[in-house]
């Protein structure tokens, strides 16, 4: 007696004196109704292949085994254009982020040189509530303007002594800045160089896939534009990346 679902080959317990019964296959779905015979489909359908790894339910039919995590990040893929669109996607956040870096790396340098210069107009606000007016100073005897310019000369020296820990602390910043940002461009040109694989295999899936014609049309141009970026690289005609 057939106790298998005909399409998709699940094993039911059923026996003779459950004829006449009607179900519905718990895998497949389809109608079911049990004769002498065994299990038939109640409406025509195809039956697939009999799945190689079977496990038992609980209820006592034998069920196909599918790995569902595996199936699941499949119809995932699909579901956002397939693995043109995923290696299309990783190159270009690869592109954008490193293209980015040494930007970056500039900044910092830039932000590091702000702080000297930070220190340095804080020396000259000190410096200038000691200084008087022009008008001021012309009315001072020549012994009393002589004794103002050296007080005010006195007074820079020791604003500049009082500020040297800062200023050197600041000066170091901006060779540390410097230094990390010639480290880094190492790691941006090796980030640069793996975005363009991505963004290349995803453009060549693109055109060689099931995709719109438009989509083939922009995975060209944007191949194309790489290749004559990377071959004006190589020729001289370095971008500031």
């Amino acid at each position: 007696m057939n106790n298998a679902c005909p399409r998709c080959g699940a094993v039911y317990a059923v026996s003779t004196r459950d004829s006449g019964r009607r179900l519905k296959c718990k895998k497949c779905g389809i109608p079911l109704a049990v004769t002498d015979d065994g299990l038939v489909a109640d409406s025509p359908a195809a039956a697939p292949p009999t799945p190689a790894f079977e496990e038992i339910d609980d209820l006592g039919s034998v069920q196909p085994k599918v790995r569902r995590s595996r199936v699941k990040s499949m119809d995932l893929i699909e579901a956002i254009g397939g693995v043109p669109t995923v290696l299309f996607g990783i190159g270009l956040f690869l592109v954008i982020v490193f293209y980015f870096m040494p930007r970056i790396s500039e900044a910092s340098v830039n932000r590091a040189k702000g702080r000297v210069d930070r220190i340095e107009l804080e020396a000259t606000q000190k410096l200038r509530k000691e200084m008087k007016e022009p008008d001021e100073i012309e009315k001072l005897p020549p012994d009393a303007q002589q004794e103002y310019y050296k007080n005010l000369e006195k007074r820079r020296k020791e604003i500049n002594k009082e500020l040297k820990p800062r200023k050197e602390e600041a000066a170091d910043d901006v060779a540390y800045a410097e230094i990390d940002r010639k480290r880094s461009e190492w790691w941006d040109r090796y980030g640069l160089m793996f975005g363009f694989l991505f963004l290349a295999y995803g453009c060549v899936g693109f055109i060689r896939g099931e995709q719109h014609l438009v989509v083939k049309i922009v995975g060209a141009a944007i191949l194309v534009t790489m290749m004559i970026f990377v071959f004006g690289s190589m020729g001289g005609c370095r971008a500031n990346v």
